[in-house]
């Protein structure tokens, strides 16, 4: 699990509320960072053969947010990581 956060006093717009760039920013890099741990135990993760890169990304807000910003990132279920390993596999 990824855990980040960035002060809110940081990250205000004109509305003193977060800047949606900053709260996707934040999503993606947690999210980057279990991909990261997925892959550095892999076979030839040592060499430069894989590089993670961000294909697609968007956001849906709910509300403003108010205050620090936290985002969260599990890691995903053996399937999932199965699934993504064959892709891999498949399409690089």
């Amino acid at each position: 699990m990824h855990i980040l956060g960035i002060s809110g006093s940081l990250r205000k717009n004109s509305l003193n509320t977060a800047f949606g760039g900053s709260l996707v920013s934040l999503a993606t890099l947690a999210g980057y960072g279990v991909v990261w741990e997925l892959m550095k135990n892999e076979k030839g993760a040592d060499k430069t053969e894989w590089s993670i890169v961000v294909k697609e990304s968007r956001a849906a807000y709910r509300r403003p947010v108010i205050g620090d910003l936290r985002a969260i990132c599990e890691r995903p279920a053996q399937a999932a990581i199965a699934e993504f390993k064959e892709a891999l596999e498949r399409y690089g």
